[in-house]
């Protein structure tokens, strides 16, 4: 079992550094390390946004840069 609780908090260890370097990436518009979270076939889904592959994602930069001035993305547990 402690096994199991182990890599339950590798698990999330992960998905936080994730979600946590998806932020910085956008953020800062950084194509390279944005892509590189991604696998070939990745996507990213939303509101009127639909990209497929790391070449439609590596395109978020700039797609941010148009239209906002600044983000920032918060990543929390709740």
């Amino acid at each position: 079992m402690a096994e199991a609780g182990l890599q339950d908090l590798l698990d999330e260890r992960a998905i936080r550094a994730l979600a946590t370097g998806y932020a910085h990436f956008v953020d800062r518009r950084e194509g390279e390390g944005l892509i590189a979270l991604f696998t070939p076939d990745g996507s990213i889904t939303g509101a009127g946004v639909n990209l497929r592959g790391r070449e439609q994602i590596a395109g978020v930069p700039a797609l941010m840069k148009k239209n906002f001035s600044q983000t920032y993305h918060i990543v929390h547990n709740h």
